[in-house]
């Protein structure tokens, strides 16, 4: 199993050049959620990351609310991740489902089957942006509350589970597994800690994750069959962002590995 880390505004300005004692090998950083603005450290984020020589994706938090449409949050945050993770080198796309929570859903109008088919909706739009399958990222009891064993179109789509019960403070070994709910039969990327595990040079917590697989097999994943991206200006053309927003240009992320 290979290591990494997700990484947002959260984390303030991470020092990438003194990570390498660590032994990292990936790195998810945050591109956008629901209609907020970009993430502030993401474009900085994603040039220190691949300075560190990290392989690097981008990972979105959808809001799968009735007022809001499946697909033009996909093609907003496309827009806003410059579509990273559209070319060779660079981890699939992610979609981070962990909201609403249950207890909000009265408020927004949802229900377990509503939130199934909005977000099946937004993963196939955000695979006909990219290119590529999404990877899925979400805790058990979230998947379980939306009744996602019912779908097994779900499936198709790589799973980085959210588990803390096992190793919440230090790093999984060979063999070990998260849960894995249905309908998936297993799991891609692993979260086995919440910020208990590693602390950033300077001493900020930094979510913890492990690959399930070797360096050929993560260098895989990242392989696309065609190149992709003649989708990025098509998507930033049609997609109106607010000028404080500045989603970064494909031309401003650095090029893959």
């Amino acid at each position: 199993m290979l290591k990494g880390i997700d990484v947002s505004s959260a984390q303030g300005k991470v020092q990438w050049d003194k990570l390498g004692p660590i032994g990292l090998r990936f790195c998810f950083i945050k591109s956008a959620e629901k209609d907020y603005p970009v993430d502030t450290t993401f474009a900085a984020n994603v040039a220190g990351a691949r300075a560190a020589g990290l392989v690097v994706g981008t990972y979105m938090v959808p809001h799968p609310i009735p007022s809001l449409d499946p697909k033009e949050q996909a093609q907003r945050h496309c827009s806003l991740s410059g579509a990273l993770g559209a070319k060779s080198g660079d981890l699939p796309p992610v979609a981070d489902l962990e909201v609403p929570a249950p207890q909000d859903w009265a408020k927004y109008g949802c229900s377990a089957g509503q939130i199934r088919a909005w977000l099946l909706a937004y993963l196939a739009e955000v695979e006909a942006l990219w290119g590529v399958a999404p990877l899925v990222y979400s805790y058990p009891y979230w998947l379980q509350a939306i009744g996602v064993a019912s779908e097994p179109e779900f499936a198709r789509y790589g799973l980085w589970m959210a588990d803390y019960s096992r190793f919440p403070k230090s790093w999984p070994t060979d063999g070990s597994s998260p849960v894995i709910p249905k309908p998936w039969a297993s799991w891609t990327f692993w979260q086995h800690a919440g910020g208990t595990a590693m602390n950033l040079p300077g001493g900020g917590p930094v979510d913890t994750s492990v690959f399930n697989g070797d360096a050929t097999a993560l260098q895989a994943l990242c392989a696309r069959p065609t190149p992709t991206s003649s989708l990025i200006p098509l998507v930033q053309t049609a997609i109106d962002t607010t000028a404080n927003e500045n989603p970064p240009e494909p031309d401003d992320l650095p090029p893959a590995a």
